[in-house]
């Protein structure tokens, strides 16, 4: 088999344009970037929140899972020529490593559309009985 390579036409692109423009409905919803990163002391999860209030999102720990839920409302607009940003109903969960003390304090703040979250890590000896 064969592949050749070329490059876009100006008929490709108006296809794109022109599809674009009309605004094809797209099956994506919202899903949250996430982050997870380690600190000197435990764990913190960034997350990419844009246009979400923090009364709209919801974090749930069980067992060593961290779930995080909310919705992003959509546009109050009608008659899109198109629509590119997703809106609706969302859930992320997480595992949380085996150390992160899911009894211990947990901050969570959210700054300019980013949600902050940390976690203690369990103490040695609390860790070293499991």
């Amino acid at each position: 088999m064969r592949f050749v390579i070329r490059e876009p036409s100006l008929q490709d692109l108006q296809r794109v344009l022109t599809t674009a423009a009309k605004g094809t409905p797209t099956t994506s919803t919202f899903a949250p970037r996430l982050d997870f990163a380690e600190t000197e002391t435990g764990y913190i999860l960034i997350a990419d929140l844009p246009g979400i209030k923090k009364q709209d999102v919801t974090l749930g720990i069980k067992d060593n899972l961290l779930t995080l839920s909310g919705s992003k409302a959509e546009d109050k607009y009608e008659n899109f020529h198109f629509q590119e940003r997703t809106s609706g109903d969302f859930s992320r969960t997480v595992v949380l490593p085996e150390d992160v003390n899911v009894e211990g304090e947990i901050d969570a703040t959210m700054e300019d559309g980013v949600l902050y979250v940390k976690f203690e890590r369990k103490k040695q000896e609390e860790f070293a009985r499991r």
